[in-house]
């Protein structure tokens, strides 16, 4: 690979800024780059930096929470130091399928978690204020 080269996300001919929720149901909204040349299956394909790959990754479990949902529809998204990547368990996997791993593109440093899996649109910026959409969740656990 050509390590010189920009990836999609950091390329500004293919990519922009935008805030995205998953599917105007679930967590977000979330500061990520998007592919502006492509979509697929007409969803948006977002990348995040590390802290807010970090949020998606924990309102995952707090979904998972919240539906009393141990993995047979929600795909959980969890950091593993070690591989410095997102493992993605659940989401309907059998057990015995291994994890899809998401690691940061080499150019930019960021991480696609659930593009070109999940069902991402772009949303407006928040207001200064605003509370994520899962917070109650997390107030409720309290």
């Amino acid at each position: 690979m050509d390590w010189t080269k920009q990836c999609a996300y950091c390329d500004p001919a293919t990519s922009a800024e935008a805030w995205v929720i998953i599917d105007e149901a679930y967590g977000g909204p979330y500061k990520a780059r998007v592919m502006t040349d492509y979509r697929w299956n007409g969803w948006t394909c977002p990348a995040f930096t590390f802290a807010e790959a970090m949020r998606v990754a924990a309102d995952t479990h707090l979904m998972g929470a919240k539906y009393d949902d141990r993995g047979d529809s929600v795909e959980f998204a969890s950091y593993d130091a070690s591989r410095n990547a997102f493992v993605m368990t659940g989401g309907g996997r059998n057990s015995d399928d291994a994890p899809f791993i998401v690691e940061a593109t080499p150019c930019c440093g960021r991480y696609d978690i659930g593009a070109m899996n999940w069902t991402w649109i772009e949303a407006e910026e928040p207001e200064v204020g605003d509370l994520p959409i899962n917070t109650s969740a997390h107030l409720v656990s309290l």
